[in-house]
């Protein structure tokens, strides 16, 4: 009989604790609070044409800005390409970066996406995941709870 509560009392106990984790994984985190603004045109030491941007962490709390971004032409909405843009960079609350990347020639206004994402332990999660953990982890943790949400901040329309 002892026995018997036991395993009952300590199954109603699983099911708390998975139920609140599962509460306390999936609650969205406030939108992070990103500035990007274009700065200028300019050249770079090949002399290919490159736009310069600012990009300001006004959340409070550390971002990483991904290792990518996505060039978009007005005139083709819906054409999409993801380029590399260098390492990724962790911007501490108020702190800001210039990046700057290639303009497309003769396609007419078009904008940036950069992509960032909170740091933290669900950040650090999916880095760990994403470098090749497998196994069990891959089977016991849904795809949803191992990638980190991340945001994309277009900027305005740019003149050529």
């Amino acid at each position: 009989m002892r026995k018997r509560r036991l395993i009952i009392v300590g199954s109603l106990l699983v099911v708390l604790l998975t139920m609140t984790a599962a509460l306390f994984l999936s609650r969205h985190a406030s939108p992070l609070h990103i500035r990007v603004s274009f700065l200028s045109h300019t050249n770079d030491t090949n002399g290919i044409r490159m736009a310069a941007f600012a990009i300001t962490n006004k959340s409070d709390d550390t971002i990483m800005r991904r290792s990518m971004y996505c060039p978009e032409i007005r005139r083709q909405p819906g054409l999409r390409s993801t380029l590399h843009l260098g390492p990724r960079v962790f911007l501490a609350p108020g702190q800001s970066e210039v990046v700057a990347v290639p303009t497309p020639t003769n396609q007419g206004e078009w904008r940036v996406a950069f992509y960032f994402t909170r740091d933290g332990w669900r950040r650090r999660f999916s880095d760990w995941c994403g470098q090749g953990s497998g196994g069990l982890v891959d089977v016991l943790v849904p795809d949803s709870l191992r990638a980190a949400p991340t945001e994309r901040v277009p900027t305005e329309w740019i003149e050529p």
